[in-house]
């Protein structure tokens, strides 16, 4: 009898290369006279060398006599094809993030500084792709009277730090929680391509910066801007005067203070056309303070509560004045003009106010 012990295979490439090509150990595989046995080997051979592989060797370790020669007595040795190619790409890496995300706070931002995180439509949190983005966002709620606007600070890929500031005149305690629009786009998104940010000091109340557009529209589109930084301690807002090709824009302070403002800030800004499936916008023309609550209905109802931006994107009259939102439903919201205290919160100048509604959610991944 044979005691099968151990098999080794060496193999030749065909550059002639001897390699050690399979090797089979587990002691005390007994053969008997005349008898036969099948055992598996599994090798691996090295990349770079397609062809036809020869076996050179088989040699066998018996428990009882050690290694022995393998005699072919004739036969030929076996051979085999090794076919090389290129080894398969590495899988791609894994959703770096989102490049379009939008939401809803609820009753949420007060006059204290709150982080809002960025969520997908069933309310986990996601984060932005790791690149810049552009943020708008804007109060859509009146559950406090005082005239306020909000701040935003500490952009991030998991969301942005908010909240409430209100008229100088008042005492800047705003405990009412209000609700908070917001829409996140990256600067790899295929859709709402008409984007940029700038940097805007305002050391002359009159004087305007002029962003062009870098492509000419057939008639003014809707579009909306946000400051996105707090770099100096005086309460400002965005300012807005759109055209076809452009828009002008200036940081607007509340009328208790001088209208200079030297602190360098950043303004996100966002035409909305080229909109993901889904987003609507528009115009409400001649809004006036004698409108009162103004309803805008949107062309096609949504099937959910929508996020909506509004924004004043004409300049008809000097006086400080914003755009007020509540009362979003699937069909419409309500929009009115607030001017700045201590005006006489009389605007009846008509102004254009532009909005932007979507569904809450991942617009692009």
């Amino acid at each position: 009898d044979m005691n099968v012990k151990t098999i080794f295979v060496r193999v030749t490439d065909p550059n002639g290369n001897s390699w050690e090509g399979a090797r089979w150990d587990n002691a005390n595989q007994v053969i008997g006279p005349n008898g036969t046995k099948e055992f598996l080997l599994n090798g691996t051979v090295p990349l770079g060398s397609p062809g036809i592989w020869q076996v050179a060797n088989i040699e066998i370790e018996d428990s009882t006599y050690g290694w022995l020669g393998l005699n072919w007595n004739g036969h030929t040795k076996p051979s085999f094809t090794v076919t090389s190619s290129a080894p398969p790409p590495p899988p791609p890496p894994p959703n770096d993030g989102v490049k379009i995300v939008a939401g809803y706070t609820g009753g949420y931002a007060t006059h204290e500084w709150q982080m809002v995180t960025f969520k997908d439509a069933n309310g986990n949190p996601v984060q932005m792709e790791d690149a810049p983005y552009r943020l708008i966002a804007n109060i859509c709620s009146e559950i406090g009277p005082d005239p306020a606007h909000i701040d935003i600070k500490d952009k991030s890929r998991t969301g942005f730090q908010v909240r409430v500031e209100e008229d100088l005149a008042f005492d800047g305690i705003h405990n009412a929680l209000e609700g908070i629009c917001y829409i996140a786009i990256s600067d790899n998104a295929t859709y709402l391509t008409t984007r940029g940010y700038e940097r805007i000091t305002q050391l002359d109340p009159a004087t305007w910066t002029t962003v062009p557009y870098g492509v000419s529209y057939g008639s003014i589109q809707p579009m909306a801007a946000t400051i996105v930084s707090e770099n100096g301690t005086e309460s400002v807002h965005d300012d807005l005067n759109c055209g076809k090709t452009f828009c002008k824009m200036r940081i607007e302070e509340d009328l208790h203070l001088n209208g200079v403002h030297t602190q360098l800030e950043g303004v996100d800004w966002v035409v909305w056309a080229n909109m993901p499936p889904g987003m609507q916008s528009g115009h409400q023309g001649s809004v006036t303070s004698f409108d009162g609550w103004k309803v805008t209905t949107f062309p096609q109802a949504f099937g959910v509560k929508p996020i909506v931006i509004a924004r004043i994107t004409s300049e008809n009259g000097s006086d400080c004045v914003l755009a007020d939102l509540k009362g979003i439903t699937t069909t419409q919201f309500e929009v009115r003009l607030e001017e700045c205290y201590p005006n006489d919160g009389v605007h009846a100048n008509g102004e254009r106010v532009s909005w932007m509604a979507v569904t809450p959610g991942v617009l692009e991944e």
